[in-house]
């Protein structure tokens, strides 16, 4: 029979092992890590991306899914510009959203409110197609 401690030995050791094949997050207390890349929320600049091993600070994003997107494919060595474009295109259009969201709120004109209304339509479309093609990045292995 075999000794328990081995027996958990053997288990960490398979675990470890097949962990590292995977770009797993982890949370610890404000900062996310991902491998040697560290995820930092800013009051005033959303997302900073560190890598720890050239202790610099890499990208910036406004949007968690971005952040995230960015160190995964920075890891692996892809292109990342295709993601900070999508960020970009999230936070112009989430603040489109706001301006439009304000006018449909403030304005008495039927017809201002009504394309207000119609472009604020478009500006969520647009970023939530940006959300899904990060999130296809993201989860992509």
């Amino acid at each position: 029979m075999i000794d328990i401690t081995v027996a958990l030995e053997e288990l960490k050791s398979i675990v470890n092992q097949n962990i590292n094949d995977y770009l797993i997050p982890e949370q610890q207390g404000n900062t996310v890590r991902i491998g040697f890349m560290i995820i930092r929320q800013s009051k005033n600049a959303g997302y900073l991306i560190f890598d720890s091993r050239k202790q610099t600070q890499v990208a910036n994003t406004y949007s968690k899914y971005a952040a995230l997107a960015f160190a995964k494919s920075y890891m692996l060595g892809k292109d990342t510009k295709k993601i900070l474009f999508l960020d970009k295109q999230i936070e112009k259009n989430e603040t489109d959203i706001i301006f439009f969201q304000n006018t449909i709120e403030h304005t008495d004109n039927n017809i201002r409110k009504s394309i207000a209304v119609d472009r604020k339509t478009n500006c969520e479309l647009i970023a939530d197609s940006a959300k899904q093609q990060l999130e296809f990045l993201l989860f992509d292995k």
